[in-house]
């Protein structure tokens, strides 16, 4: 699962400047839209998905920046976060699920990895490629 997706990309172009500054994707730019994503200094004020922006503005004392859909780029970024896991675990085993998110038939990594070392190698790989934040979770099935 890919963390705080849509603005994960937003700020991939200028991580530095934005990270420590709350920002959130949504259609609007105020009043009644609603929040899509938010990065993880506005989820540290209280910021949350399907929030109203209004109220997103108010928890971040005017700082919050919000940006718009970049449907291009979520899809560019998505396909290099599979192609990324494709090459980790083979295209076989690789079920996409969303546009951020996939799961991974791991049977017999085990036996050349432990589950959190494959997991920690999943993530390590997806940053690398892409500057992308990603989550793993293990389970006994798909």
């Amino acid at each position: 699962d890919m963390d705080c997706f849509f603005a994960a990309v937003a700020m991939r172009g200028a991580p530095e400047l934005l990270q420590h500054r709350p920002l959130v994707v949504s259609h609007s730019q105020g009043g009644r839209g609603e929040v899509s994503s938010a990065n993880y200094t506005a989820r540290a004020r209280g910021v949350r998905a399907n929030m109203v922006v209004a109220e997103a503005q108010r928890l971040c004392d005017g700082d919050l920046i919000v940006m718009p859909y970049c449907f291009d780029e979520y899809t560019a970024a998505s396909l290099e976060v599979y192609t990324v896991i494709a090459r980790e675990v083979g295209a076989r085993r690789v079920k996409v699920h969303s546009c951020d998110e996939v799961y991974v038939d791991a049977t017999g990594l085990v036996a050349a990895f432990e589950p959190l070392e494959l997991a920690e190698k999943l993530r390590a790989a997806i940053r690398k490629a892409t500057g992308l934040p990603a989550s793993v979770g293990i389970g006994p099935s798909i």
